[in-house]
């Protein structure tokens, strides 16, 4: 699975999250939903800060190389 993909899939589940969240009928559930939520957000927001860092260094090194020409 692609970086895209891995992305689209997490995305599709925040939404099924957020969704579960908003018809929860329980308080507790809810706010178990809330924390799943975050933490899913956080671990995430990770991931996508490591992708775009190696897609920085990548573009780095192609411009260094591109320059060298």
């Amino acid at each position: 699975m692609s970086d895209i993909d891995a992305l689209r899939h997490t995305i599709e589940a925040f939404a099924h999250l957020e969704v579960a969240k908003r018809s929860a009928e329980n308080e507790e559930v809810e706010e178990a939903l809330d924390i799943a939520l975050n933490r899913a957000v956080n671990t995430r927001c990770e991931v996508i800060n490591t992708v775009c860092r190696e897609l920085a260094n990548g573009i780095e090194g192609a411009d260094e190389q591109i320059s060298e020409k």
